[in-house]
């Protein structure tokens, strides 16, 4: 079924564990991260972002997380990721997403607590749950690798979650989007600060290609939701160019077939 993840966030921070959430944008990611989830035996949160629509409506997306989640044995969340725009996010809302994240990470504190508070605001009347966001990374495709991420201050945290009232909270500890260049490096001692100052579950973004042992760490120290698209998308990608030097390479059904067996290897990984 779906859920807005509100109690499943709070449980696996309260026990040092997370939850992955794989980003979606058709029906062979969402199978792939339901069977990942199914063959591992726990939750999952479907991550559309505000970006995709180019790929899918809202509406679109909703109805068939829907059907695949009124059959699934385990909690599934639809998520609304990384958006800007508290217009896209009621939109979402009207359509039946029960989680959504409104990134204000660009602008200054005081607007970003304001305007978090009025996505709050709009997610309550629908019994929805917000995920705000402190500190800065690159861009969300990867491709800003020579940005310079921004750290979250600990020291505004207490500030920007009592004041947004937000469910969740994305930070930056050293995470990039896309690939990491060498061996990913997470402050730890940051987190830990930052975990201090509220008990809301905490966020990692892009956590493609970060070993289990360091997310184990993570989640040890609030991080109760790690979102995951990169990695995932090369493997569909990867998967569909080998299908298609082979004879079923030929037929699209069979190709997409692949794909999807290729993410959901992936997805499989990341589940603890």
């Amino acid at each position: 079924m779906l859920s807005n993840g509100k109690s499943l966030l709070l449980q696996v921070r309260a026990g040092g564990r997370y939850i992955p959430a794989f980003n979606i944008y058709n029906l062979e990611t969402m199978q792939a991260a339901l069977a990942a989830s199914a063959n591992a035996g726990q939750p999952v949160i479907l991550a559309f972002g505000a970006g995709y629509r180019k790929h899918a409506s809202f509406q679109m997306i909703y109805a068939m997380a829907k059907t695949l989640a009124d059959s699934h044995a385990q909690e599934v969340v639809l998520h609304l990721d990384h958006c800007r725009d508290l217009s896209v996010i009621q939109e979402a809302l009207d359509t039946g997403f029960q989680s959504v994240m409104f990134d204000g990470s660009q602008l200054p504190f005081p607007d970003n607590i304001e305007a978090t508070q009025k996505a709050k605001t709009l997610a309550k009347a629908y019994g929805a749950c917000v995920e705000g966001e402190l500190g800065g990374l690159n861009s969300e495709d990867g491709d800003g690798g020579a940005e310079v991420p921004r750290y979250t201050d600990a020291t505004a945290v207490k500030q920007f979650a009592g004041q947004t009232g937000v469910d969740s909270l994305a930070v930056s500890i050293g995470n990039v989007h896309g690939v990491y260049h060498g061996k990913p490096h997470l402050n730890f001692d940051r987190l830990a600060d930052i975990a201090a100052q509220t008990s809301i579950p905490l966020v990692l973004h892009g956590s493609s290609g970060i070993g289990k042992p360091l997310l184990k760490q993570a989640a040890a120290l609030g991080i109760a939701k790690i979102n995951v698209n990169t990695e995932v998308a090369r493997a569909g990608a990867a998967a569909a160019a080998a299908a298609l030097q082979t004879p079923d390479g030929k037929r699209l059904d069979r190709v997409m077939l692949t794909v999807r067996d290729g993410m959901r290897e992936v997805m499989e990984r990341y589940f603890l």
